[in-house]
């Protein structure tokens, strides 16, 4: 299933169309998972194939121990190559004043 602006494609037969989304559903997107090891933790989401009918990309949120976690980002190839991925991803980050160079910090995972 393909998506786009509030919409997904619906395949019928070899002919496909696109349908409004009655509402955005971040199950559909998103995964939260507990784990003790990251390495292995990539290595199971790199192997995970993305679901036909889902979007063509899975966003996973690690727990790890000590308070900490991670976010896994798994984007189909047709989406974009790694580096057009972390261009849009580094821009992004940046938004909101932070410069070139600088970190910044989330507390989502605290609490």
């Amino acid at each position: 299933m393909l998506y786009w602006q509030g919409a997904r494609a619906i395949r019928v037969g070899c002919s496909a169309y696109w349908v409004a989304e009655r509402a955005f559903e971040p199950r559909l997107h998103a995964v939260v998972r507990d784990s003790h090891d990251l390495k292995a933790a990539v290595a199971t989401e790199v192997g995970t194939p993305l679901s036909p009918d889902r979007p063509l990309w899975r966003v996973t949120l690690l727990h790890l121990p000590h308070g900490k976690c991670v976010i896994l980002l798994t984007i189909h190839h047709c989406i974009g190559d790694g580096a057009f991925i972390s261009g849009c991803l580094l821009r992004a980050m940046r938004g909101g004043g932070a410069s070139s160079g600088q970190t910044r910090t989330a507390s989502a995972c605290e609490g």
